[in-house]
């Protein structure tokens, strides 16, 4: 007669610790914190700004001089995602008809509050998506460059 090392139940005792732990890595990797960037990321176009100040011009600067937006006053921004700041201007803004643009215009308006605040243009447009946004973190202040940023143009010198 053979002897058994385990008992009978062991077995699907240890399938179960098997099945539990990849279960658990598989979460684990779902949960993965998300790569953030921040706004000194070059995340809007310059085309998209101009849109944006003329989206600017025609529904809020009858209340919001640009200084509104800019420099020292935007600073309470700082650290919030542009997603924070999307939600705000859409629940917010204009102040006599909130909600009343498209996310499109939202979106085009946040890029040229950000390129009035000095934020480096890249090569892509700010999407629309707050799930996006989410991942963006404003950061006006001076002095610290993203470490994700890569710019517009390299040269190599020879």
């Amino acid at each position: 007669m053979r002897r058994r090392l385990l008992p009978d139940n062991a077995h699907g005792l240890w399938l179960l610790i098997w099945l539990a732990a990849i279960t658990g890595l598989s979460s684990a990797d779902a949960q993965a914190p998300v790569a953030t960037r921040t706004t000194k990321a070059g995340v809007y176009t310059e085309a998209q700004a101009s849109r944006g100040e003329q989206t600017y011009v025609a529904n809020c600067v009858s209340c919001h001089p640009p200084s509104t937006y800019k420099g020292g006053v935007f600073t309470g921004w700082q650290g919030y995602s542009l997603a924070d700041l999307l939600w705000f201007l859409q629940e917010k803004m204009p102040e006599d008809n909130p909600g009343s643009l498209s996310p499109k215009e939202y979106t085009q308006v946040i890029a040229y509050l950000l390129k009035i605040n000095a934020m480096p243009a890249g090569r892509v447009d700010l999407p629309t998506a707050s799930a996006t946004l989410k991942a963006i973190t404003i950061d006006i202040l001076p002095g610290r460059p993203d470490p994700t940023f890569r710019p517009l143009t390299t040269s190599h010198s020879p």
